[in-house]
């Protein structure tokens, strides 16, 4: 949840061919609130998204300087940034694949500069 992706996502999925067949949930945190709650909005989205539409790969991006968890100014670094957002979706890839064990979740990173813009999406895992 975050203008600041847009429009770069929308890029990143359209060349992955997936504009008109693409669910998008926007919650701030993304993987935050899966991690750190028993059953939180983001997995009832996408047990709804499996069950309605079928889906069988799960894009969830996360982005530096993220509010959510607390902006860039939370952290000593931007290593020490992105190893807190990489530990949030561990535990989230695990909690989905619990109810989901078939889903293909793929984890996505966006790097912001200094103003806002969107410098690099990377899959991290």
């Amino acid at each position: 949840m975050d203008f600041r992706l847009d429009p770069e996502t929308t890029t990143y999925f359209r060349e992955k061919g997936l504009i008109g067949d693409i669910d998008i949930i926007s919650v701030a945190g993304a993987s935050k609130a899966i991690a750190q709650t028993k059953e939180s909005f983001p997995e009832i989205q996408i047990d709804l998204s499996v069950e309605l539409h079928g889906i069988e790969t799960l894009y969830v991006m996360h982005h530096s300087d993220c509010g959510a968890y607390g902006g860039k100014a939370a952290t000593e670094s931007p290593e020490q940034e992105k190893e807190m957002h990489l530990a949030d979706m561990r535990i989230a890839k695990e909690k989905i694949l619990q109810k989901h064990s078939s889903l293909n979740i793929v984890f996505l990173y966006a790097i912001l500069d200094d103003k806002g813009k969107v410098i690099l999406i990377e899959e991290v895992f």
